[in-house]
């Protein structure tokens, strides 16, 4: 918290008194009543103020002073207004200062009814080490029979424990009161007459700005159509699971979507919007088709229109056998839909540099990088800077894209092409990359330059200027320049995610694919279709899962199809520090002529400080040259991702789960761990992808009614940033 030189008495606690459990006040959170008079409000008091900062609520936006030392500990908003239909839901975002490296939990309490008490309670989450950066976020719901009319909204911040009482006494935090001005619904709701007739064959995964859903990809395993519209997941700015997209007028972003087919069928997919907020689906996005896919996946890219409405909308993805699908609510024989949220903002970027100049127009022909492969007019009557921002690459950080562009240079001179891009996202072209020259040509290309990302580059969407100019490098990307053209693209940077093979991502390949037959690897025993051209290129058997230790040593055996007397080399890539990257490879072997009859071996040393949790396993088969990067286009081969668990070495699992236990254990909104907490200074609570979906404190109970139903881990960690146990939960 703060310095003990000059702090105000209260301050002054013993550390001990600062981690109490206050029990008698965990009475049910849905309920909480005080003795308050009609119309009369209580006052919650706090013994020192570490403010709220930020409230944003259903049009309510409020900044209030992040460190004011005569700040009230109870400060009175209500002049500002948020304003809810009956039965619609709203997301709600809290930030606030914690003093230092603490945990401070939120609730968010109203009085619907009207009556002067705050009788719902909803814990919103919480927030660590934060100066009113770190936001607590979640979803309000509001009962269909609330009262009409203008009530009141009560945010309470307190340091480690979720405030239960609207009314009472705390020693770190602050409280704010806001008006919620409840209307009746104005548009209407969206269709629920969606039917699938005979077999549910799910989407497995859908990937959009902020969506990052995986869902049951097993045949009738889900509801014809899947909700996760009120699904928090994880806030977009954080790791793991996410359920609302964030996009922003005007721009574009890349969408995939991945689904099991059951066999070897064509399923389409689309998806649809309601961009102008009016309860209908007005807009329909053919993603494209996969085909005997167990989870195959197709890309594709949306641009949110300049009009869209800002606030929140909808996205309903559906996947249908042997047609694209046309209607949002529809009746389709085989596939599934699933409802996501989309919270449209204005434009957050600055605006890029227009001054660019050019005397006498000689056109780029064509840009294609990632993703992008754009051809534009060949004319001198072009403008000098075309903006092409609603077209959009794709990229991961840290990763590595040729560039090529082509261009006409009016005869038999030369020009110089350079690519500038703004990585951090603030409005200017940092980053300057000489991409080639050309000479005498018209639309001649460039040869292929490599650009690599920064690993550190800002997520979400920035901009590449292309700039090709006559005798001489282009160096400022807002200059004049006599002879030549700029045109600007939209680029979107990946949050991190397992990159698919460049070219020839899941569900694609065609003849190509020269299948791995089997793959063995601890207890992975998985046989695939042998057939050439039969699999999707990238295959997703990440259901399936190894479970080997730390420290230990196992073999991995691989049989493929070679498609004739051809040699294909096979390599093994993991990712065992667990951050998306595959950067350990293990050279597994040679096939030569083969028809699944021949193995080849070769053994795997897990590290030793390979940390605790569920990873990922590529494996590679490619014709002609050895596979050295995961991430490569595969010419004719296939490559398959498996699941990893790590585990404790012998002696300390035991060890470690004979100290710890979870209660209850299948739970359904509260879990709590029971054991020895000295030392430890954080809960992870991982999907069994691996990825983790959220994190709180040791001590007290850990909050996970947010979670989606299913199988998770906790993962504990010490001082020493060591994970000394891992317990796995159910949530129903």
């Amino acid at each position: 918290m703060e310095p003990l030189m000059n702090t105000p008495l209260p301050t002054l606690l013993p550390n001990a008194f600062r981690d109490r459990r206050r029990g008698s006040l965990a009475w049910p959170l849905a309920l909480v009543l005080c003795n308050t008079a009609v119309a009369q409000y209580c006052t919650p008091t706090f013994d020192v103020v570490e403010p709220i900062c930020k409230v944003s609520f259903a049009g309510l936006d409020h900044d209030s002073p992040g460190d004011v030392p005569t700040m009230s500990d109870w400060e009175d908003f209500t002049a500002q207004t948020a304003t809810v239909e009956r039965g619609r839901f709203y997301p709600i975002l809290v930030y606030g200062n914690t003093k230092g490296d603490f945990y401070n939990a939120v609730t968010v309490f109203f009085d619907l009814n009207q009556d002067g008490v705050f009788e719902t309670a909803q814990w919103i989450g919480g927030m660590s080490n934060a100066v009113c950066n770190n936001a607590a976020f979640d979803y309000v719901t509001v009962p269909a029979n609330a009262a009409l009319g203008t009530t009141r909204m009560r945010v309470i911040k307190n340091y480690d424990d979720e405030p239960m009482d609207p009314c009472g006494a705390y020693y770190y935090g602050q409280a704010e009161d806001y008006s919620v001005h409840v209307v009746e619904p104005s548009l209407p709701w969206y269709c629920t007459e969606f039917q699938i007739t005979t077999n549910v064959e799910p989407i497995c995964y859908v990937y959009f700005s902020w969506i990052n859903s995986s869902s049951s990809p097993g045949v009738n395993g889900s509801p014809a159509v899947e909700d996760f519209t009120q699904s928090p997941g994880v806030p977009w700015w954080a790791d793991g699971p996410g359920y609302m997209a964030v996009v922003e007028q005007g721009r574009s972003y890349p969408i995939i979507v991945s689904g099991n087919t059951a066999g070897n069928y064509t399923n389409y997919i689309t998806a649809f919007f309601d961009w102008d907020q009016d309860g209908t689906y007005e807009t329909a996005e053919d993603i494209g088709s996969i085909q005997n896919g167990s989870c195959g996946s197709v890309e594709a890219v949306i641009t949110v229109p300049p009009n869209a409405t800002l606030g929140i909308t909808r996205m309903r993805i559906v996947k249908a056998f042997g047609a694209q699908p046309t209607n949002p609510c529809g009746t389709y024989a085989y596939g599934q839909a699933e409802d996501y949220t989309v919270h449209v903002s204005a434009p957050s970027t600055p605006e890029y540099c227009t001054g660019f100049n050019i005397n006498w127009v000689e056109p780029i022909c064509n840009v294609t990088f990632a993703g992008i492969d754009h051809d534009s007019p060949a004319t001198a009557t072009d403008p000098a800077l075309e903006d092409f921002t609603h077209i959009a690459g794709s990229v991961d950080p840290g990763r590595t894209y040729p560039i090529t562009v082509s261009g006409n240079t009016a005869g038999p001179f030369t020009t110089y092409i350079t690519a500038f891009f703004d990585w951090d996202r603030n409005g200017s072209f940092e980053t300057a990359v000489q991409v080639g020259s050309i000479t005498d040509v018209e639309c001649g290309s460039t040869a292929p330059m490599d650009i690599t990302v920064p690993p550190d580059a800002v997520m979400g969407v920035t901009r590449m200027r292309i700039v090709k100019n006559f005798g001489s490098w282009p160096t400022d990307p807002c200059s004049s320049y006599g002879f030549g053209q700029a045109e600007d693209y939209s680029i979107y940077v990946n949050p991190p995610h397992y990159c698919s093979p460049i070219g020839l991502a899941g569900g694609q390949g065609g003849n190509n694919v020269l299948p791995i037959c089997s793959v063995t690897f601890a207890d992975i025993d998985n046989e695939s279709s042998p057939v050439a051209g039969g699999s999707p290129m990238l295959e997703n058997f990440t259901s399936i899962v190894a479970h080997v230790q730390r420290g230990a040593t196992y073999p991995i055996s691989v049989t493929g199809n070679t498609d004739g007397e051809f040699t294909d080399h096979v390599v093994a890539f993991f990712d065992w520090d667990q951050d998306s990257v595959f950067e350990a490879t293990v050279t597994i072997g040679s096939l030569t002529n083969s028809s699944c009859n021949n193995v080849i071996t070769a053994m795997v040393t897990v590290p030793a400080d390979a940390p605790i949790g569920i990873t990922r396993m590529r494996v590679i088969k490619n014709w002609d040259e050895v596979p050295l990067d995961p991430c490569a286009m595969i010419g004719y081969g296939q490559a398959e991702d498996y699941s990893v668990q790590v585990d404790f070495g012998t002696g300390l699992a035991a060890q470690a789960s004979e100290s710890f236990r979870l209660v209850p254990n299948p739970a359904h909104d509260r879990i709590e761990l029971m054991g020895p907490k000295q030392g430890l200074v954080r809960l992870e609570v991982l999907n069994l992808t691996g990825r983790r979906v959220m994190e709180a404190p040791p001590g007290g109970a850990v909050h996970i009614g947010g979670l989606a139903p299913g199988i998770y881990i906790m993962q504990v960690w010490d001082a020493q940033e060591r994970a000394v146990a891992r317990l796995r939960f159910v949530k129903h």
